[in-house]
C-alpha cells in the first residue's frame, strides 16, 4: 500500500517497477532517481550498500507496524492461515507456498540495525500513521527531495499496476480500522494471544516501539477471549524390524524423554524397499487417527527432539500441518495430524494413494494431493505449512531462515543405504559423513 503511495505520487522521471523489485536489480541502471520496494530487502542490506551504494546515494525507508497486527494478518494467497508469525512467515513463490521466510522477531531484529545504521539516511515510518494520515506521511519525506505530483491519500484513484494490487486484498483508500482489528475480531485475538504466549520477545517490541508499555492489554484480551492452552496430543511414529531403524528409534525416545515426551513408536515388518516402507505411513497414520484421540503429531524415527513441539505448535482449526521447503516441496518427516473429520478422509485419500502406487514416494502423493485441493474453486482441507524449526534437516540449515529454534531434527537415515549402494558411494560419501558426524555429536549430549 505504502509503496503504491509512492508510486502513484511520483514524477514521471523517476523509475518505479510496477511490481516487487529488489534494489539490486538497479546497481547498472542509469536513471538518476529509482525507488524499489522487496520487503526481504531488509535482510539484504550490506550487499546493497556494497554493489549500489558506491554508484547511487541510498535512502531507506522502513515500515514498521505493531507486532500484534502483523501476526494476527492475513494475504490473499493464504486464505487458510494467517501470514506471518513470530517464528517465521510465508513465502509465496510460483512453486507453491512454504513457511520459510523470516518472521516478526528476526524482521525486527534487522529494521534495529539498519534504523541505528548512520553509514545512509533513514526514514522510519509507521503503518498506523499511513492509514490514519497518509498526508502528512507524505509531508516527512521531503528529505527525499521529490517534488510530488500527487497526494498519497489518493493513491488508490491512480491506475495500479495488477501485480501490486495482489496484496491489497483490493484497491480501497486507506482503512485506518485495519490497524486495531486484532482487538475485535476473535480469530485475530486468539492468534496474538497464541503468539505472545509462544514467545515472550513480542513484548519486548511493543515497548521498544512505544506501542505498549505494559502488559495490561494483554491481560483484558485474556480476560474476554480465554487463555492460549497449548495442544497435547500424542506423538506417533513407525520403524522397520530388524534394521538400522531400531537404533533411530531408540535415539528418538532418548531424546523425547529428556523432555519429559513419550512417543508412541510401532514397530512394523520392512518390505524390503525403502520407498514401499515409506509409503506405509499414511495406512499406518489413517490407523492411529481412528484408534486415538486428540492431536497427533507424527515424527519420523530418525529425528531428535530438541524442544516440546507443543508448547510453539500454535494449533488451530487447520485438519493437517506439514513442512514446505522453499522450493515448495512438501516434506512428510513431521506432520500434525488434527482430531478433525478433515483429516480423516485426507488421510484416507493419501493411503488410497500410496496403496494404488506403492512404488511413488509418499509424501509426493502427499502434495499431489493438497495442491489439487487447495487449487479447487471449494477446498475440502484446511492445511497449515510448518516452519522449518519442525522439521531441521541438519546439514541444510544455511537454505531456511528461522527464529533460532530447532524443536525437531532430521537426521537423513535414508544415507546409509549409500553403504550398500557402492555406484554412488564415492559421490555422496560426504552426505553420509556428515550425518555419522552429526550423530556422533548427538550422542554425547543424550549420554551427558
Amino acid at each position: 500500500m505504502f509503496y503504491n503511495m509512492i508510486r502513484s505520487s511520483l514524477p514521471e522521471e523517476v523509475l518505479a517497477p510496477p511490481r516487487e523489485v529488489g534494489a539490486l536489480k538497479f546497481r547498472w541502471n542509469p536513471t538518476p532517481l529509482i525507488v524499489s520496494k522487496r520487503p526481504l530487502d531488509i535482510f539484504n542490506i550490506n550487499r546493497i550498500r556494497r554493489t549500489v551504494g558506491w554508484r547511487k546515494g541510498l535512502h531507506f525507508i522502513i515500515v514498521v507496524r505493531d507486532p500484534r497486527a502483523l501476526v494476527s494478518s492475513h494475504h490473499k494467497a493464504v486464505p487458510s492461515d494467517f501470514f506471518q508469525g513470530y517464528d517465521q512467515c510465508y513465502y509465496v513463490s510460483d512453486q507453491g507456498l512454504s513457511y520459510a521466510n523470516p518472521g516478526v522477531i528476526r524482521t525486527f531484529e534487522a529494521i534495529r540495525k539498519v534504523a541505528k545504521d548512520t553509514r545512509h539516511k533513514v526514514t522510519v515510518v509507521r503503518y498506523e500513521d499511513i492509514v490514519s494520515d497518509p498526508d502528512r506521511v507524505q509531508e516527512m519525506l521531503h528529505s527525499l527531495g521529490i517534488a510530488w505530483r500527487g497526494r498519497f491519500s489518493e493513491f488508490y484513484k491512480s491506475d495500479i499496476p495488477s501485480e501490486l494490487t495482489r496484496a491489497l486484498n483490493g484497491v480501497r483508500k486507506a482503512d485506518p480500522s485495519n490497524a486495531t482489528s486484532w482487538q475485535i475480531e476473535e480469530s485475530r485475538a486468539r492468534r496474538v494471544i497464541q503468539q505472545f504466549t509462544g514467545e515472550p520477545r513480542l513484548f519486548d517490541l511493543l515497548k521498544e516501539w512505544k506501542y505498549e508499555t505494559g502488559r495490561r492489554w494483554f491481560d483484558d484480551l485474556v480476560a474476554e477471549f480465554g487463555p492460549y492452552i497449548a495442544p497435547r496430543g500424542t506423538i506417533v511414529g513407525f520403524y522397520t524390524t530388524g534394521t538400522y531403524y531400531e537404533k533411530e528409534a531408540q535415539r528418538l525416545q532418548r531424546s523425547a524423554a529428556r523432555l519429559g515426551l513419550e512417543p508412541l513408536l510401532t514397530g512394523v515388518p520392512s518390505t524390503g524397499s525403502w520407498v514401499r516402507n515409506a509409503s506405509m505411513k499414511a495406512r499406518f497414520l489413517l490407523q492411529q487417527r481412528e484408534a486415538l484421540s486428540g492431536p497427533l503429531l507424527y515424527v519420523d524415527v530418525d529425528a531428535v527432539f530438541h524442544a516440546d513441539p507443543w508448547i510453539t505448535l500454535m494449533a488451530g482449526e487447520e485438519d493437517l500441518a506439514v513442512y514446505y521447503n522453499r522450493e515448495g516441496r512438501l516434506i512428510s518427516a513431521t506432520i500434525f495430524i488434527n482430531d478433525t473429520p478433515g483429516s480423516r478422509e485426507l488421510l484416507e485419500r493419501w493411503t488410497a494413494a500410496c496403496e494404488a502406487d506403492p512404488d511413488e514416494w509418499d509424501q509426493i502423493l502427499l502434495q499431489r494431493i493438497i495442491n489439487d485441493d487447495e487449487a479447487s474453486n471449494i477446498p475440502r482441507f484446511r492445511v497449515r505449512r510448518l516452519p522449518a524449526s519442525f522439521c531441521w534437516i541438519f546439514d541444510r540449515g544455511e537454505r531456511e531462515p528461522y527464529d533460532g529454534k530447532i524443536i525437531i531434527e532430521q537426521l537423513q537415515a535414508s544415507r546409509e543405504s549409500l553403504r550398500e549402494d557402492r555406484g554412488r558411494f564415492r559421490r555422496m560419501s560426504r552426505r553420509l559423513k556428515r550425518r555419522l558426524d552429526r550423530i556422533e555429536a548427538i550422542e554425547r549430549e543424550l549420554s551427558a
